[in-house]
């Protein structure tokens, strides 16, 4: 792909808004004044990963059984303390 073509289309707004049905819509960058290509490459991965879009990548990459899932949610909540006597 051409960097000039690259660079297209990247730029626009940062707008991680949420669409309809509860997916998101796509991330965008908009270039800034002097801003080369690699400092909005990583501007763009900073924006995917305040989203958790590499961290749902990652996580869907590989087949998950239900019981890991399952198992993945229980872990993640919160544990009550139990109560001293």
């Amino acid at each position: 792909m051409p960097a000039a073509v690259f660079v297209d289309s990247l730029k626009s707004t940062l707008d991680p808004v949420v669409a309809p049905k509860g997916r998101k819509r796509m991330i965008k960058i908009k270039s800034r004044g002097n801003e080369t290509a690699e400092q909005m490459l990583r501007r763009f991965k900073k924006a995917c990963e305040k989203e958790g879009l590499t961290k749902d990548i990652k996580r869907v990459a590989y087949y998950e059984k239900p019981s890991e899932k399952r198992r993945r949610r229980i872990r993640s909540k919160p544990r009550l303390k139990p109560v001293g006597r």
